[in-house]
């Protein structure tokens, strides 16, 4: 949604700088970068590749190969995004119960930056996407909500959020996982009287 041409424009016009994801919200752009590095990884020189040692992460493996380059004609709308200096790609390959899925993310960039600076920057983005919204996905079943009624689908995800960070404040449990931290609410409201009436004031304090 922030990978608006205004919003990079205003962005480098108070000295600052951008490393904008590109969806299919703006689907030319998205285009241009996909059939840009389909076509030329391996047969560009500009083109500067890293990868990552293969982790593990809730119970699946995940490979990253990074790669930016300063060459921007695969851009065919250069008046919009006047502010790009760079592209970059991150393909994640991920194994879960012995299949393997394989993810490709764009991005734009304002200025030539370093692979240490976008593996950084995209790796914090994915940190958020494996933390929050992984929670929220899979434990807070948000992904699986068929809530359609009026503000419904804002309003629980809301609440989910505040739900998410009440969890990660309690101590109560000790070092546990969050996973487990929900189950252990689930099986006894003492638990749940606990973060309400003891978590809560302590936060306040």
């Amino acid at each position: 949604m922030g990978t608006q041409e205004d919003i990079s424009r205003k962005i480098v016009s108070l000295g600052g700088h951008f490393i904008l994801k590109v969806k299919n919200n703006q689907k030319t752009l998205n285009n241009d970068l996909q059939i840009y590095f389909d076509n030329c990884i391996g047969n560009d020189p500009n083109i500067v590749i890293e990868t990552t040692n293969i982790e593990t992460n809730h119970g699946r493996e995940e490979y990253r190969e990074y790669y930016i380059s300063h060459d921007i004609n695969c851009i065919t709308n250069k008046e919009k995004w006047d502010q790009v200096s760079s592209v970059g790609m991150l393909r994640v390959y991920r194994k879960v119960k012995g299949k393997i899925e394989i993810r490709d993310h764009y991005y734009i960039m304002d200025t030539k930056i370093s692979m240490k600076t976008f593996m950084q920057a995209t790796r914090n983005h994915w940190n958020i996407e494996c933390g929050l919204h992984w929670r929220l996905d899979v434990i807070l079943n948000e992904d699986r909500s068929r809530n359609r009624v009026g503000h419904s689908i804002s309003n629980l995800s809301i609440i989910r959020k505040i739900v998410f960070n009440l969890v990660r404040l309690d101590k109560s449990f000790g070092n546990i996982s969050f996973e487990k931290k929900m189950t252990r609410y689930k099986v006894d409201f003492n638990n749940i009287e606990n973060l309400i009436f003891c978590l809560f004031p302590a936060v306040e304090g």
